[in-house]
């Protein structure tokens, strides 16, 4: 590793790969199952490799989780989620399918039984993350998009 600031340059990405493959190396290495449990086999590891992950998960916590902007992402992200539930789950209970490509109709359509909340978060959980933004603007209006995108066919 180097000593200068990081810029994203791609030797210094290929340091931090390195870097990160060697730890998870010697984490991996440092793991062994135990029978401390009686017949029930568990995970010890080292103690000097469970701190250091411990001090690695609060440099995440402190450095990444909890900046600003990626909450406000995960914001925006979640009522995204929520609002294509809602549309989901109102067309699905109303039994009908207009506004559902027809590759999530087969959800509803295979699985009368189910709970609406479910099939709903099953369709939520079928899209790709583009999808479900391209999928929300659509509905919502904020942006119209072609008739033959994939995602509306």
């Amino acid at each position: 590793m180097t000593n200068e600031a990081y810029d994203g340059s791609r030797e210094q990405r290929r340091q931090l790969r390195n870097f990160c493959w060697t730890l998870i190396g010697q984490y991996v290495s440092a793991a062994t199952l135990s029978n401390a449990l009686g017949n029930v086999k568990s995970v010890a590891i080292e103690p000097s490799a469970a701190d250091e992950v411990k001090l690695l998960k609060r440099f995440a916590r402190h450095y990444i989780i909890s900046l600003p902007s990626l909450h406000a992402q995960q914001y925006g992200q979640k009522r995204i989620v929520q609002e294509l539930f809602g549309i989901f789950l109102s067309e699905g209970k109303s039994g009908s399918s207009k506004l559902l490509p027809k590759r999530m109709r087969y959800i509803w359509e295979d699985n009368p039984s189910d709970p609406p909340a479910r099939l709903a978060a099953d369709c939520v959980a079928s899209l790709t993350e583009n999808e479900a933004y391209e999928f929300h603007a659509r509905l919502t209006g904020s942006h119209s998009g072609l008739v033959l995108d994939p995602i509306v066919r």
